[in-house]
Formats: C-alpha cells, structure tokens, sequence
C-alpha cells in the first residue's frame, strides 16, 4: 500500500540481491505427490492490487509470521523472477514493518503465478 503522498513511481525499486518473504494461508497449501507441500499459484495472483511481500534482508520468519496469525507457512522467490516476468518490486515500508514491499499487480497471468509457485522454497514449512 502506497504512502499517503507518494506515488508507485517515486517508490525505490528493491536491491538486485533481495529475497522476497510471502506468507501463506492453508488454502493455499497444494499437496505434491512425493507427500511434500508448495504454495499455490493463488498465493501470488491479484486481480485488482499488489502482492505484499517481506523483504529477508530487513525481517525475520518470526516477525513476519507474527504479522498474520492464519498464515501457516512463509514461502520466498527471489526478486529477479517477478522482473523476469515483467513485474516490478519496489519497497514500501509501511510504520512498524520497514520490509513490506509490493510485487505491483495485478498478478492475472495463471502462467506467472504458477511459475512463481513452483519456484518458491518454503522459510516456515506449513504447519
């Protein structure tokens, strides 16, 4: 969500070397056939806003899962695989959380979102 004054162009983009923290609702835990677990496509598609991210380099799992009490696990990209696919990141640190950041949207291209899914590794595994 952009600061009150400050435009999404004005935002500065995230360092070339960032990861990107998402948290994960149950819903969107998919079942893989070896019995282990990914994020869904679902948690990196919006139709209408930015996808909130975690920047790693200014959190920790235990803050960010704090953050959200339905989240079940903390899956993570890193920044150069939504710019591959023509999204930019940029940092918006909103009071009390310096490393939110937004993956600007929206996100409706299923092909993204599952390629970002299946890239992700999980920070907290679901729980």
């Amino acid at each position: 969500m952009a600061k009150e004054g400050l435009s999404v162009e004005s935002r500065p983009p995230v360092r070339e070397d960032e990861e990107l923290w998402v948290g994960v609702l149950p819903q969107f835990v998919k079942s893989n056939p070896d019995g282990t677990h990914r994020p869904s496509s679902a948690t990196f598609k919006s139709r209408t806003r930015h996808i909130s991210v975690f920047l790693a380099s200014k959190t920790t799992p235990q803050e960010c899962m704090s953050r959200n009490p339905t989240w079940v696990g903390l899956a993570a990209i890193h920044v150069a695989l939504p710019r591959e696919l023509g999204y930019e990141v940029v940092e918006d640190p909103l009071p009390g959380n310096p490393a939110h950041a937004e993956i600007l949207g929206p996100i409706t291209k299923k092909a993204h979102a599952k390629r970002m899914a299946r890239e992700a590794k999980w920070i907290v595994e679901p729980h």
